[in-house]
Protein backbone atom coordinates (compact mmCIF):
# COMPACT_ATOMS: atom_id res chain seq x y z
CA UNK A 1 0.00 0.00 0.00
CA UNK A 2 0.86 3.54 -0.72
CA UNK A 3 1.66 5.58 2.65
CA UNK A 4 0.33 9.07 2.59
CA UNK A 5 3.31 10.77 3.76
CA UNK A 6 7.33 9.78 3.45
CA UNK A 7 8.26 9.47 6.55
CA UNK A 8 11.04 12.23 6.50
CA UNK A 9 7.72 14.81 6.01
CA UNK A 10 6.33 13.83 8.93
CA UNK A 11 6.26 16.69 12.17
CA UNK A 12 7.66 15.36 14.87
CA UNK A 13 4.74 17.22 16.97
CA UNK A 14 2.52 14.78 15.37
CA UNK A 15 3.97 11.63 15.54
CA UNK A 16 5.51 11.55 18.71
CA UNK A 17 3.97 13.04 22.08
CA UNK A 18 5.33 11.22 24.87
CA UNK A 19 2.27 9.49 24.68
CA UNK A 20 3.57 7.00 27.41
CA UNK A 21 4.29 9.33 30.06
CA UNK A 22 1.20 10.33 30.13
CA UNK A 23 0.37 6.69 30.65
CA UNK A 24 2.52 6.14 33.19
CA UNK A 25 1.54 9.42 35.17
CA UNK A 26 -2.30 8.25 34.39
CA UNK A 27 -1.55 5.08 36.05
CA UNK A 28 0.33 6.44 38.92
CA UNK A 29 -1.86 9.03 40.15
CA UNK A 30 -4.97 6.59 39.90
CA UNK A 31 -3.13 4.78 42.54
CA UNK A 32 -2.20 7.35 44.28
CA UNK A 33 -5.14 8.88 45.01
CA UNK A 34 -7.57 7.69 48.02
CA UNK A 35 -9.18 7.20 49.74
CA UNK A 36 -10.75 4.61 47.30
CA UNK A 37 -13.01 1.44 48.34
CA UNK A 38 -11.32 -1.47 48.10
CA UNK A 39 -8.33 -0.05 45.95
CA UNK A 40 -4.95 0.55 46.25
CA UNK A 41 -3.57 4.22 47.06
CA UNK A 42 -1.49 5.45 49.30
CA UNK A 43 -3.18 4.85 52.20
CA UNK A 44 -3.98 1.17 52.19
CA UNK A 45 -3.99 -1.98 50.17
CA UNK A 46 -7.48 -2.15 50.12
CA UNK A 47 -9.18 -5.72 49.44
CA UNK A 48 -5.66 -6.64 48.05
CA UNK A 49 -3.63 -8.58 50.06
CA UNK A 50 -0.81 -9.20 46.86
CA UNK A 51 0.22 -5.77 46.27
CA UNK A 52 0.55 -2.14 47.12
CA UNK A 53 1.56 1.49 45.55
CA UNK A 54 5.24 0.19 45.16
CA UNK A 55 3.95 -2.81 42.86
CA UNK A 56 1.40 -0.36 41.04
CA UNK A 57 4.27 2.08 40.50
CA UNK A 58 6.65 -0.41 39.48
CA UNK A 59 4.45 -1.71 37.11
CA UNK A 60 3.59 1.95 35.65
CA UNK A 61 7.55 2.11 35.15
CA UNK A 62 8.20 -0.38 32.94
CA UNK A 63 4.89 -0.22 31.02
CA UNK A 64 5.48 3.71 29.95
CA UNK A 65 7.71 2.98 26.34
CA UNK A 66 5.00 0.11 25.81
CA UNK A 67 2.17 2.63 25.74
CA UNK A 68 4.52 5.00 23.67
CA UNK A 69 5.30 2.11 21.09
CA UNK A 70 1.30 1.22 20.74
CA UNK A 71 0.84 5.08 20.15
CA UNK A 72 3.51 4.82 17.45
CA UNK A 73 2.01 1.57 15.97
CA UNK A 74 -1.30 3.62 15.76
CA UNK A 75 0.25 6.85 13.63
CA UNK A 76 2.47 4.57 11.54
CA UNK A 77 -0.30 2.02 10.53
CA UNK A 78 -2.86 4.87 9.30
CA UNK A 79 0.01 6.33 7.69
CA UNK A 80 0.55 2.90 5.80
CA UNK A 81 -3.41 2.83 5.21
CA UNK A 82 -4.03 -0.10 7.17
CA UNK A 83 -7.50 -0.44 8.38
CA UNK A 84 -8.29 0.26 12.29
CA UNK A 85 -8.45 -3.68 13.17
CA UNK A 86 -5.41 -4.63 11.62
CA UNK A 87 -3.86 -1.38 13.43
CA UNK A 88 -4.78 -2.99 16.57
CA UNK A 89 -3.97 -6.49 15.62
CA UNK A 90 0.04 -4.65 15.19
CA UNK A 91 -0.65 -2.92 18.32
CA UNK A 92 -2.02 -5.61 20.87
CA UNK A 93 1.68 -7.58 19.80
CA UNK A 94 3.18 -4.18 22.13
CA UNK A 95 0.32 -4.37 24.60
CA UNK A 96 1.43 -8.98 24.92
CA UNK A 97 4.87 -8.05 25.64
CA UNK A 98 3.75 -4.84 28.19
CA UNK A 99 2.14 -7.74 30.03
CA UNK A 100 4.92 -10.57 30.27
CA UNK A 101 7.47 -6.87 30.98
CA UNK A 102 4.48 -6.09 33.87
CA UNK A 103 4.45 -9.79 35.49
CA UNK A 104 7.84 -9.91 35.56
CA UNK A 105 8.27 -6.21 37.41
CA UNK A 106 5.80 -6.99 40.19
CA UNK A 107 6.71 -10.63 40.50
CA UNK A 108 3.13 -12.29 39.39
CA UNK A 109 0.99 -9.73 40.07
CA UNK A 110 -1.75 -8.53 37.94
CA UNK A 111 -1.58 -4.55 38.48
CA UNK A 112 -2.53 -3.32 35.14
CA UNK A 113 -3.56 -5.70 32.68
CA UNK A 114 -6.97 -4.20 31.88
CA UNK A 115 -5.32 -0.78 31.67
CA UNK A 116 -2.46 -2.14 29.32
CA UNK A 117 -5.54 -2.94 27.32
CA UNK A 118 -7.96 0.12 27.61
CA UNK A 119 -5.46 2.62 27.70
CA UNK A 120 -3.17 0.54 24.91
CA UNK A 121 -6.11 0.87 22.62
CA UNK A 122 -7.21 4.33 23.33
CA UNK A 123 -3.50 5.40 22.76
CA UNK A 124 -3.12 3.54 19.29
CA UNK A 125 -6.37 4.93 18.30
CA UNK A 126 -5.08 8.57 19.38
CA UNK A 127 -2.22 7.76 17.13
CA UNK A 128 -4.44 6.49 14.17
CA UNK A 129 -6.25 9.33 13.89
CA UNK A 130 -3.92 11.93 14.63
CA UNK A 131 -1.88 10.79 11.45
CA UNK A 132 -5.39 11.25 9.75
CA UNK A 133 -4.37 15.14 10.09
CA UNK A 134 -2.33 14.55 7.66
CA UNK A 135 -4.19 13.17 4.65
CA UNK A 136 -4.72 15.67 2.17
CA UNK A 137 -8.68 14.56 1.68
CA UNK A 138 -9.35 14.88 5.40
CA UNK A 139 -11.83 16.82 6.87
CA UNK A 140 -9.92 18.67 9.55
CA UNK A 141 -6.71 19.45 10.44
CA UNK A 142 -7.46 20.36 14.19
CA UNK A 143 -7.04 17.46 17.01
CA UNK A 144 -8.98 14.44 17.37
CA UNK A 145 -11.97 14.80 19.64
CA UNK A 146 -12.76 12.56 22.62
CA UNK A 147 -15.36 10.93 20.47
CA UNK A 148 -13.95 10.48 17.21
CA UNK A 149 -10.69 8.83 19.06
CA UNK A 150 -12.97 6.68 20.99
CA UNK A 151 -15.00 5.89 18.18
CA UNK A 152 -11.62 4.69 16.27
CA UNK A 153 -11.20 2.54 19.15
CA UNK A 154 -14.27 1.24 18.65
CA UNK A 155 -13.86 -0.26 15.38
CA UNK A 156 -10.53 -1.61 15.99
CA UNK A 157 -12.28 -4.15 18.29
CA UNK A 158 -15.16 -4.47 16.05
CA UNK A 159 -16.58 -7.36 17.52
CA UNK A 160 -13.79 -8.48 19.67
CA UNK A 161 -16.89 -9.97 22.51
CA UNK A 162 -18.34 -12.58 20.08
CA UNK A 163 -14.71 -13.47 19.23
CA UNK A 164 -13.02 -14.20 22.64
CA UNK A 165 -16.27 -13.98 25.17
CA UNK A 166 -18.68 -16.20 23.41
CA UNK A 167 -16.67 -20.00 23.46
CA UNK A 168 -18.69 -22.73 21.78
CA UNK A 169 -19.76 -25.16 23.73
CA UNK A 170 -17.26 -27.97 22.09
CA UNK A 171 -14.50 -25.41 23.27
CA UNK A 172 -15.55 -25.07 26.81
CA UNK A 173 -15.61 -28.34 27.43
CA UNK A 174 -11.74 -29.12 26.29
CA UNK A 175 -10.73 -26.54 29.18
CA UNK A 176 -11.42 -24.37 31.70
CA UNK A 177 -12.78 -21.10 31.05
CA UNK A 178 -11.34 -17.75 31.78
CA UNK A 179 -12.22 -15.13 33.92
CA UNK A 180 -13.69 -13.44 31.58
CA UNK A 181 -15.70 -16.01 29.88
CA UNK A 182 -16.48 -16.61 33.14
CA UNK A 183 -18.54 -13.78 33.54
CA UNK A 184 -19.86 -13.66 30.03
CA UNK A 185 -21.52 -17.06 30.74
CA UNK A 186 -22.57 -16.78 34.07
CA UNK A 187 -23.92 -12.88 33.87
CA UNK A 188 -23.91 -11.77 30.47
CA UNK A 189 -20.81 -9.39 31.10
CA UNK A 190 -18.64 -8.36 28.51
CA UNK A 191 -16.02 -6.47 30.81
CA UNK A 192 -13.59 -4.11 29.45
CA UNK A 193 -13.56 -5.36 25.83
CA UNK A 194 -17.54 -4.81 26.30
CA UNK A 195 -16.44 -1.47 27.39
CA UNK A 196 -14.06 -0.69 24.32
CA UNK A 197 -16.71 -2.17 21.59
CA UNK A 198 -18.86 0.17 22.57
CA UNK A 199 -16.75 3.22 22.55
CA UNK A 200 -15.90 3.67 26.21
CA UNK A 201 -19.68 5.30 27.35
CA UNK A 202 -18.82 5.20 30.66
CA UNK A 203 -15.75 7.54 29.76
CA UNK A 204 -17.71 9.87 27.01
CA UNK A 205 -20.53 10.45 28.86
CA UNK A 206 -19.72 10.23 32.55
CA UNK A 207 -16.49 10.59 33.71
CA UNK A 208 -14.67 12.93 31.23
CA UNK A 209 -17.75 15.55 31.51
CA UNK A 210 -17.11 15.11 35.18
CA UNK A 211 -13.82 16.26 35.31
CA UNK A 212 -14.46 19.11 33.26
CA UNK A 213 -17.76 20.54 35.85
CA UNK A 214 -15.00 19.79 38.92
CA UNK A 215 -12.37 22.25 37.17
CA UNK A 216 -15.54 24.44 36.53
CA UNK A 217 -16.44 24.61 40.19
CA UNK A 218 -12.51 24.91 41.00
CA UNK A 219 -11.61 21.64 41.97
CA UNK A 220 -8.39 20.35 40.87
CA UNK A 221 -6.65 18.06 43.56
CA UNK A 222 -6.56 14.51 42.31
CA UNK A 223 -7.37 12.86 45.68
CA UNK A 224 -11.16 14.66 44.74
CA UNK A 225 -11.38 14.14 41.03
CA UNK A 226 -10.58 10.33 41.30
CA UNK A 227 -12.97 10.12 44.37
CA UNK A 228 -15.79 11.57 42.55
CA UNK A 229 -15.55 10.16 39.56
CA UNK A 230 -14.94 6.50 40.58
CA UNK A 231 -18.46 6.71 42.51
CA UNK A 232 -19.93 7.81 39.54
CA UNK A 233 -18.18 5.08 37.50
CA UNK A 234 -19.35 2.74 40.36
CA UNK A 235 -23.11 3.89 39.45
CA UNK A 236 -23.02 3.55 35.86
CA UNK A 237 -20.57 0.25 35.63
CA UNK A 238 -20.76 -3.91 35.42
CA UNK A 239 -17.78 -4.10 37.66
CA UNK A 240 -16.00 -7.40 36.31
CA UNK A 241 -14.16 -7.33 39.16
CA UNK A 242 -16.40 -6.86 41.78
CA UNK A 243 -18.84 -9.43 39.96
CA UNK A 244 -15.41 -11.92 39.90
CA UNK A 245 -15.35 -11.42 44.08
CA UNK A 246 -19.32 -11.22 45.13
CA UNK A 247 -21.80 -11.30 42.34
CA UNK A 248 -24.27 -9.41 41.89
CA UNK A 249 -24.80 -8.75 45.66
CA UNK A 250 -21.65 -7.09 46.13
CA UNK A 251 -22.11 -5.07 43.30
CA UNK A 252 -25.43 -3.23 44.13
CA UNK A 253 -23.81 -3.23 47.53
CA UNK A 254 -21.26 -1.19 46.12
CA UNK A 255 -23.72 0.97 44.07
CA UNK A 256 -25.70 1.73 47.37
CA UNK A 257 -22.56 3.45 48.93
CA UNK A 258 -21.67 4.85 46.16
CA UNK A 259 -25.36 6.48 45.39
CA UNK A 260 -25.11 7.28 49.51
CA UNK A 261 -21.99 9.07 49.45
CA UNK A 262 -23.08 11.18 46.56
CA UNK A 263 -26.48 12.29 47.94
CA UNK A 264 -24.19 13.27 51.24
CA UNK A 265 -22.32 15.59 48.40
CA UNK A 266 -19.29 13.35 47.99
CA UNK A 267 -16.17 15.17 47.38
CA UNK A 268 -17.80 18.61 47.71
CA UNK A 269 -18.77 18.19 51.51
CA UNK A 270 -17.40 17.05 55.00
CA UNK A 271 -20.33 14.34 55.54
CA UNK A 272 -19.35 13.11 51.73
CA UNK A 273 -15.82 12.98 52.53
CA UNK A 274 -16.18 10.92 56.06
CA UNK A 275 -18.78 8.48 54.08
CA UNK A 276 -16.59 7.88 51.31
CA UNK A 277 -13.73 6.66 53.94
CA UNK A 278 -16.46 4.45 55.72
CA UNK A 279 -17.29 2.96 52.20
CA UNK A 280 -13.30 2.44 52.05
CA UNK A 281 -13.42 0.63 55.26
CA UNK A 282 -16.51 -1.70 54.54
CA UNK A 283 -15.39 -2.61 51.37
CA UNK A 284 -11.81 -3.72 52.62
CA UNK A 285 -13.34 -5.40 55.47
CA UNK A 286 -15.82 -7.44 52.58
CA UNK A 287 -13.00 -8.10 50.32
CA UNK A 288 -14.62 -5.80 48.02
CA UNK A 289 -12.47 -4.05 45.26
CA UNK A 290 -13.99 -2.22 42.10
CA UNK A 291 -10.85 -2.94 39.56
CA UNK A 292 -12.75 -2.29 36.60
CA UNK A 293 -14.16 1.08 37.46
CA UNK A 294 -10.66 2.24 38.89
CA UNK A 295 -9.22 0.74 35.01
CA UNK A 296 -11.76 3.72 33.53
CA UNK A 297 -10.56 6.19 35.72
CA UNK A 298 -7.28 5.71 34.94
CA UNK A 299 -8.89 5.60 31.63
CA UNK A 300 -9.66 9.11 31.71
CA UNK A 301 -7.48 10.27 33.65
CA UNK A 302 -5.28 9.51 30.68
CA UNK A 303 -7.53 10.72 27.94
CA UNK A 304 -7.64 14.02 29.61
CA UNK A 305 -4.28 14.74 29.54
CA UNK A 306 -3.89 12.58 25.90
CA UNK A 307 -6.10 15.70 24.56
CA UNK A 308 -4.53 18.46 26.12
CA UNK A 309 -1.23 17.09 24.04
CA UNK A 310 -2.39 16.77 20.66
Amino acid sequence: MTPLVKSEAIPRELFSQDIGTLAASALRDEAWAGPKPGLVDRFDSGAHTDMDLETFYRSAEVLEGYFQGMYERGFESRLESLAPKAAFGAARKIGLQAESAMFEATGGVNTHKGAIFSLGLVATAAGYRNAQRLSPSWRSRNAPEPREILHCAAEMVRGIVSRELAVPLTEKKQRPLTAGEKLYYHYGVSGIRGEAEAGFPAVLTVSLPLLQSLRQYGIIDLDSIAQHLLLHLILVVEDSTVLSRGGYPALRHLRIWAAEALRRGGVLSREGRRFIEAMNRDCNDRGISCGGSADLLALSLFLDRLLAAI
